[in-house]
This record gives C-alpha cells, structure tokens and sequence, in this order.
C-alpha cells in the first residue's frame, strides 16, 4: 500500500499535469511544515470525525528522550488546534520495538494499540 500510496500514485498524477499529493493539499518535501495536518484538522471537523494524533518516535528520538524538529512542529499544531496527542516517547516506546529506524515490529504494533484502544473506545461510545 506505501509503494502504491507514495510512489505510484503520486508518478501517475505527475504525468497529468498535477500531483496527487497537491490533491491532499500534502507537503513532502521537507519545505515547510506539512500542511497535510491542517487539511485533516479541516476535514475533520468539517465532517465532525474526532481527530487523534498518535506521534510515535524513531529511533534516535528515543535515545535523545525527545522529538526532532519535525516532531515538536506537530506537537504544537496539535496544542495550537486543541488535537489530542498521544505521545510515544510517554507510551513507552523503545528501541527492540523497531524493524528499522521508524517502522514497528509486534511488539510496537501491541504498544500502539494498546495506546489507543482507550481512545477508540470512547470515541465510539460518543458516536452512538
């Protein structure tokens, strides 16, 4: 799904003259903060869907015991926009929970899910 997602989609669009990425009004390249954070926070709210970030840290933020530059920027959109954050540094994210330097194995997955569990429980239970 990350190939098709990040690399053949965005190709494919290029070729017609606009990138998919434009679409999702999405910044990737490292310019700037993404603004693909506002159009969700928009979207959100403009379909009443509860919004959650859930920051997890690569890892060496985990040996620093802090987030980059690119993690602090969502840390304070989120506050700025009132977004509830769940931070990974604080959910007890580690290095054995790595494949690589940012992609989970098992027992990051169980982390992450037992981390939001709480949340997509009340979330539901306020959809009803």
């Amino acid at each position: 799904m990350e190939v098709i997602d990040c690399y053949l989609i965005p190709r494919l669009a290029g070729y017609f003259g606009k990138s998919a990425e434009d679409n999702l009004m999405i910044n990737k390249d490292g310019q700037g903060f993404n603004s693909g954070f506002s159009y969700l926070k928009n979207y959100s709210n403009e379909h009443d869907i509860p919004l959650l970030v859930y920051l997890h840290a690569e890892v060496q933020e985990i040996k620093e015991g802090k987030f980059d530059k690119g993690g602090q920027e969502i840390i304070a959109f989120c506050k700025q926009n009132q977004i509830p954050l769940i931070s990974g540094l604080e959910s007890g994210e580690s290095n054995e929970m790595y494949i690589d330097q940012i992609h989970f194995n098992s027992a990051g997955q169980n982390l992450l899910a037992r981390a939001l569990l709480p949340h997509l429980k009340e979330y539901t239970r306020t959809c009803r």
